[in-house]
C-alpha cells in the first residue's frame, strides 16, 4: 500500500494546524 506523498503532506500540514489550535497532547490524548 503505497501511501500518496501529497497525501501525506496535507496530513502532516493539517496535524500542524491541529497542534497549534489544541496544543500538542491533544492528538493523542484528547481533553
Amino acid at each position: 500500500m503505497a501511501i500518496d506523498e501529497n497525501k501525506q503532506k496535507a496530513l502532516a500540514a493539517a496535524l500542524g494546524q491541529i497542534e497549534k489550535q489544541f496544543g500538542k497532547g491533544s492528538i493523542i490524548a484528547p481533553g
